[in-house]
């Protein structure tokens, strides 16, 4: 699934193009991805994006009538514009397509069978109801020490599913769970209220060093397209089990689970325990 780094590099560099001609003709989407009738995306016709950004893993598209076309391509979703003088994608299986008057085009895949994208034109009231209820912005100033011990002491939660909780922390996913947890030397089963002072410190620099680090690859590496594999982030540890660790060269391990897999380092994180795989038996803490 596409998180922060990407996702905020996507947005700054669509920002420009979706601005530079009005929309064309109404946009088509799978009815299965529309999530909105009204206002219809109709609307959109004639109308100019006023800018590009991002609400944790929502891709927000601002209108000049004063709604917003939101986005969330949830795990195999892709977005990206495709410029006039490029070749524009054909065929009739996109989620969402939006062509402008310069020739231009936005366009939405989604792979695999079952169609879990989120797509919807929403007024400014719609949009706050929307987005109600997600956690601070990890990458925001205001996101400091007392923020953080705010959601580590909200309740007892296992730290890695924690900071995939877009309620507690917006934007963070599998991946960069998996990233921060290892660079902060964190277990991902540690419980968070009892996280220690020395502990919190050094989540808050993975969070920031991480991510940050993360955004400036992606900007680096992508343009107005998110790549089909996610292959545009820096990951040291996530998807490579098995390999050394980069820290300290001990084998990273994993726990496995239906739809994810959470990599650490016993020797870094667990200091030398092997976590149990939830399939055989209770995980330790």
């Amino acid at each position: 699934m596409p998180e922060l780094p990407e996702l905020e590099a996507l947005v700054r560099a669509l920002d420009g193009p979706l601005q530079a001609a009005p929309v064309t003709g109404t946009p088509t989407a799978h009815f299965a991805v529309l999530k909105t009738f009204q206002p219809p995306l109709s609307g959109l016709d004639g109308r100019r994006f006023t800018g590009a950004r991002r609400r944790g893993k929502y891709l927000l598209f601002d209108v000049e009538d004063g709604t917003t076309l939101s986005m969330h391509l949830m795990s195999a979703g892709r977005v990206g514009y495709h410029a006039p003088e490029a070749r524009q994608p054909k065929g009739t299986g996109a989620a969402l397509r939006i062509a402008f008057a310069d020739g231009g085009s936005l366009v939405a895949t989604e792979g695999g069978t079952k169609k879990r994208m989120r797509v919807g034109l929403y007024t400014a009231e719609g949009l706050a109801e929307l987005l109600d209820g997600l956690g601070p912005e990890p990458l925001d100033p205001s996101f400091d020490r007392a923020a953080l011990d705010a959601v580590l002491d909200a309740a007892a939660h296992r730290l890695h599913p924690l900071l995939r909780d877009q309620r507690a922390v917006a934007g963070i996913g599998r991946a960069f769970a998996n990233e921060i947890l290892h660079a902060a030397q964190l277990s991902p089963f540690a419980l968070s209220d009892r996280v220690d002072d020395a502990g919190r410190d050094r989540l808050l620099e993975a969070i920031r060093d991480t991510l940050g680090h993360a955004l400036e690859v992606c900007e680096q590496r992508m343009g107005p397209q998110l790549p089909a594999r996610n292959d545009a982030r820096p990951l040291r540890i996530h998807k490579h089990e098995g390999e050394p660790c980069p820290r300290c060269a001990e084998t990273l391990r994993f726990v496995d689970y239906e739809e994810h897999r959470i990599v650490y380092c016993p020797r870094c994180q667990t200091g030398g325990r092997l976590l149990a795989d939830r399939r055989m038996s209770r995980l330790l803490k």
